[in-house]
């Protein structure tokens, strides 16, 4: 019960990103940018974002970091990244329109590296 007072933000924007990623492609807004610049790129990188940043909380409130504060980091930049990833690899199986797309595990992965330099910045000792 403690994990799910925790990490109930984080379940929840996981499970908005699952149901997201399973929307129908055709409804996904297309912008005629650079492929790794468009809408669909720039909203993966923005999720997973919001995704370590609400799990790190939650891992920051639960256990604390303390000396242990590099090895949590990794430990939910691996989560998320292969969460991502699980779901690019599904969505061709579970979805007729769908498909698995490098770009997008790339954009999540970014979306990770965010979510780190966002969770320094608001946590930071020296940020005023």
């Amino acid at each position: 019960m403690y994990f799910l007072r925790f990490h109930l933000y984080t379940i929840t924007w996981a499970g908005f990103i699952l149901l997201m990623s399973f929307y129908p492609g055709k409804d996904v807004p297309k912008v005629d940018f650079w492929q790794f610049f468009s809408f669909d790129k720039l909203m993966h990188l923005s999720f997973y974002a919001l995704l370590f940043f609400l799990m790190i909380i939650g891992a920051m409130k639960q256990y604390g970091l303390g000396r242990n504060r590099y090895r949590v980091l990794g430990i939910v930049f691996t989560i998320c990244f292969f969460y991502g990833t699980l779901i690019e690899i599904l969505q061709p199986m579970l979805s007729t329109d769908r498909v698995f797309d490098y770009f997008d595990v790339f954009a999540n992965f970014l979306g990770c590296v965010v979510g780190i330099f966002l969770y320094n910045f608001v946590y930071s000792k020296n940020n005023i």
